[in-house]
């Protein structure tokens, strides 16, 4: 750093390249200058110019920075300063070096699913980050009760350590009757907020809440709630059914998913009660796995998952629908023979296991699915086939138009086009299929001939009967 040139200077602050940006304040790395040479690295967040004519504005950006300051967590990015350079309120933060988890989870959709050591530690991190602000107490020893409201991976930072850094208590609520925030307003992302505080109502465990759908989407690979629509989210943190996270990793034990699952109660008295009661939970599903893994475990692996590159998507089109059965669809296609016969195995793999049930039992023999191992973590199972993916991976409402064309662009044999009409039948998620418009005309006539012969055939034995041995119809019936 001591070679570059400083974009400008705020206070004692070199200010160099910005890190972040939001609708209140701005986010840069910077340097504090001392004697002989010294130099300290610093998140260096600014108030936006515009906002310091609002007192409201300032008074919870300087609240804040006293919250923040409060926090002394080996877990928890740590705030060194506050001040005012002129008309630029300031606020000297832990520079943490690292990607955020956000960047990781998405780095992993191309490298192969996030191993469960690693979340694990992500979460035991993250809890005991948690535990220490939910427990804070003043010098009189009465408690803050501070609530995040904003955990999310984007406020994660994994450290070039290994420690799980939990960032920007910017929005965080102290329930002192000297800290009270506005009433009325729901602060966080919507993705992760608990029902109840969408409700108006909030406690330390709407941060338990927001931290099951984090480890459900490291578990998943997947998104839990969020989607393009504000409203569409929020009603799905309402009322989506949610499902453990070895539906779609088979490698997650059933303990972890009463963990996650419990996490994600929607009424907060059927939740974790306390970040320490679930990071107690967790330390005992990776005791289970008989694999330590801490901070060191965790830098390694990181290290190494973005060393590589992203991997060739070899899987075939019909196994990568598979994946995504979570998005609902409506379809009408027209499928071969051929195709409509792997089409029928598929739904029978369905209606086997209906898709509301709790749990998703493991075909017996069935290979797991693929977990990259990295530096550090071990003996971890590889990619399942098709066939194991298939019976782990059911939808919640299923896709009809994505199985259809998949399987028209993986089996382009010819056949006679059968129309069938597909759709999704939601709530249950299974393929239903109408009966067929048109038959194969060939094997249609053969069958009314069949049937044809067979009356004549009934007809002409009655008649022969009658006329040998003069019986009739009732002299049949009465024997």
């Amino acid at each position: 750093m001591g070679g570059e040139v400083p974009a400008e200077q705020v206070g004692p602050y070199l200010v160099y390249e910005l890190l972040g940006a939001g609708g209140m304040a701005t986010v840069h790395r910077a340097e504090r200058e001392g004697i002989e040479g010294f130099r300290r690295p610093v998140a260096l967040k600014r108030l936006l110019p515009h906002l310091i004519e609002d007192a409201d504005i300032v008074a919870a950006f300087i609240r804040e920075a006293q919250l923040a300051a409060k926090l002394h967590h080996a877990n928890i990015a740590q705030t060194y300063d506050l001040g005012r350079v002129e008309d630029t309120y300031f606020m000297a933060m832990e520079y943490v070096p690292g990607p955020t988890l956000t960047q990781v989870m998405r780095h992993c959709e191309d490298i192969g699913a996030m191993p469960l050591p690693i979340v694990l530690s992500i979460l035991i991190q993250m809890c005991d980050a948690l535990d220490h602000a939910h427990n804070l107490a003043d010098e009189k020893g009465r408690p803050l009760g501070i609530i995040h409201r904003d955990v999310s991976p984007s406020n994660v930072i994994i450290s070039n350590t290994g420690l799980v850094k939990l960032i920007d208590f910017g929005i965080a609520k102290a329930m002192t009757n000297e800290h009270r925030t506005q009433t009325g307003l729901i602060k966080g992302k919507f993705a992760y907020l608990a029902p109840e505080y969408i409700g108006g109502t909030i406690d330390h465990r709407a941060d338990l809440f927001a931290l099951g759908i984090v480890g459900w989407e490291m578990l998943t690979g997947r998104p839990l709630f969020a989607t393009d629509n504000d409203f569409d989210t929020i009603q799905r943190v309402r009322e989506l059914p949610i499902q453990p996270p070895s539906r779609w990793n088979p490698t997650v034990t059933r303990d972890l998913d009463d963990i996650i699952q419990t996490a994600l109660q929607r009424d907060p008295a059927l939740r974790w009660q306390s970040a320490a009661a679930m990071r107690l939970a967790l330390a005992n599903a990776m005791r289970e796995l008989d694999i330590l893994c801490g901070p060191k475990e965790v830098f390694n692996w990181v290290e190494w998952a973005f060393s590589q590159r992203a991997r060739a998507r070899d899987d075939s089109a019909l196994i990568k629908v598979i994946d995504d059965l979570g998005q609902p669809t409506r379809a009408s296609v027209e499928l071969t023979y051929e195709q409509f016969q792997e089409l029928e195995a598929i739904e029978q793999v369905t209606i086997a296991t209906p898709p509301t049930n709790p749990r998703v039992p493991k075909p017996d023999g069935g290979d797991s699915v693929n977990t990259l191992p990295g530096a550090g973590v071990g003996g971890l199972p590889r990619r399942s086939s098709n066939r194991a993916i298939a019976v782990e991976r059911r939808s919640a409402e299923g896709a009809a138009q994505a199985v259809s064309a998949a399987i028209a662009a993986q089996r382009k044999s010819a056949g006679i086009a059968v129309p069938r009409p597909i759709r999704a039948d939601s709530p249950s998620g299974m393929v239903v299929m109408p009966a067929p418009v048109a038959e194969q005309p060939a094997r249609r006539l053969l069958w009314l001939w069949l049937l044809l012969a067979f009356v004549v055939a009934g007809v002409a034995g009655v008649l022969i009967t009658n006329l040998v041995y003069g019986l009739t119809l009732h002299d049949l019936r009465r024997w």
